[in-house]
């Protein structure tokens, strides 16, 4: 969960934990099948089960109802329910009650609207890191080298900030140039270039190996001391990373989209994946934000 405002610091990103068994009230015991082909029919969207998880369409929580009319649409509360028909139900609903009682899958067009609450679900393709010696390590020769490289660029870029009169930048002008200089001249920064590089478009890195430590954008803002986990005590350990590049696909085509901003998010858990109380299912974990 994040904060829709990019200036918000304090738990700005929480993290949670769950732990389901097979047989729950949110998903079904058996996974739905791929729906039928629609004979000439050239339908758009994603294909959603009856069956399938009832989560509010509007905020995500459990679904304790559903629209009278379609009957495909859940909502966790009456206020949720209008305000998704306000947003775009209004116009989806009788499109989708039109369609054939009989049928075990419905087809939903992608929505007019987004919901103010829930961003858009993208499926991710899971692939293994391409290794190549040495020159992927954190602190490389390679990308020593890299930043040595970029310094002359840094300083003619620099220069060609100057006023065109010959008049000097501001003190806040001449900071944020030197913030980004420093940043583009740091062997770290150069090291998570290079290893992007082998995936310009991967938005999550997730580590088998607890002692993997993250791949951190830069030097400074690096993770301090991670608290343990509050359940059993035992010191949380890096589990995955979200990468700047969720934030491009995830804001692109959101109408309004909300400000927020990371360089990348570092999520801290507990090892033995404990098992929360039944009174508390849920059990937040540790997220570090290392800002851009």
């Amino acid at each position: 969960f994040c904060c829709r405002s990019a200036g918000c610091t304090e738990n700005s990103v929480v993290a949670f934990r769950c732990h389901l068994p097979r047989s729950n009230k949110y998903y079904p015991y058996e996974p739905s099948e791929p729906p039928p082909e629609a004979e000439g029919a050239e339908l758009e969207g994603e294909d959603y089960s009856l069956g399938a998880v009832r989560l509010c369409v509007t905020c995500g929580r459990w679904g304790t109802s559903r629209c009278g009319a379609c009957k495909t649409v859940s909502y966790c509360c009456r206020e949720h329910q209008m305000e998704d028909w306000r947003q775009c139900h209004k116009v989806e609903c009788p499109e989708i009650a039109a369609l054939p009682k009989d049928s075990d899958f419905v087809r939903l067009r992608p929505r007019a609207t987004a919901s103010k609450f829930v961003l858009p679900e993208w499926e991710l393709d899971i692939e293994d890191e391409p290794v190549d010696g040495d020159d992927l390590h954190e602190d490389g020769g390679e990308a020593a080298d890299g930043a040595k490289s970029h310094v002359k660029k840094l300083l003619d870029d620099y220069q060609s900030h100057q006023k065109a009169d010959g008049e000097l930048m501001s003190v806040a002008e001449a900071a944020d140039l030197e913030g980004a200089m420093t940043r583009k001249a740091d062997p770290v920064m150069r090291s998570f270039e290079l290893r992007v590089a082998t995936c310009p478009d991967q938005v999550l890195r997730y580590s088998f190996d607890a002692r993997v430590p993250p791949l951190w954008l830069w030097s400074q803002g690096r993770a301090g001391p991670i608290p343990p986990c509050p359940l059993c005590g035992k010191d949380r350990v890096f589990e995955f990373q979200v990468m700047p590049q969720l934030l491009f696909l995830l804001l692109k085509d959101v109408p309004d989209a909300p400000d927020m901003d990371w360089g990348t998010l570092a999520v801290y858990s507990c090892p033995d994946s404990c098992e929360p109380p039944e009174s508390a299912p849920y059990t937040r974990e540790f997220v570090w934000r290392q800002d851009g």
